[in-house]
């Protein structure tokens, strides 16, 4: 009988011990997190076709290199590629960068260019993004802005006409 008084006890008392919680110290803390900042853009030169023929169809293409090809005569009004600065970035960021051209009334746009990061040479299509790491020693990249325009409707001789174009710069 001592023996199961015992045993009783020492269960009781492990039973006991297993129930009883030490006091313990808890503290909240705070994470946090800073947001990319928002690219930068300026463009330092104006995209510029040149004069186009009036008729519907008429098309040319601006090149990379400024030469012009169709129904484009660079050598009436200043034709030129687009250059656009992109600044603001955080280094060794990896990024998409697009380049999109647009279509109104009167014209339609195909933008093309060439992503400038130090010494590599990004092209780029209109429309796609192309994934990019600006570099441990970057926070910025020049772009090049070229391609094709349409006339999609007759132009009244002598006037100026427009198309957007859009860069976007998205982090991944």
């Amino acid at each position: 009988m001592s023996y199961l008084k015992t045993l009783t006890a020492f269960f009781f008392c492990a039973a006991a011990t297993q129930s009883m919680q030490l006091n313990a110290s808890t503290k909240t803390f705070q994470a946090s997190v800073t947001a990319h900042p928002e690219a930068e853009f300026s463009e330092t030169q104006a995209l510029n076709f040149g004069t186009i023929a009036t008729f519907v169809g008429a098309s040319c293409a601006l090149a990379a290199d400024g030469s012009i090809s169709g129904n484009c005569d660079a050598s009436f009004a200043d034709a030129s590629t687009g250059n656009i600065s992109v600044g603001g970035l955080l280094n060794n960021t990896l990024l998409n960068i697009q380049v999109s051209g647009s279509t109104n009334s009167y014209t339609s746009m195909t933008a093309q260019g060439n992503a400038i990061l130090g010494s590599r040479l990004v092209p780029l299509e209109d429309g796609v993004p192309v994934q990019v790491n600006v570099g441990e020693d970057a926070n910025n990249f020049n772009l090049k802005v070229f391609g094709a325009i349409e006339v999609k409707q007759t132009l009244e001789a002598g006037q100026n006409y427009h198309n957007d174009y859009t860069v976007e710069v998205s982090f991944q």
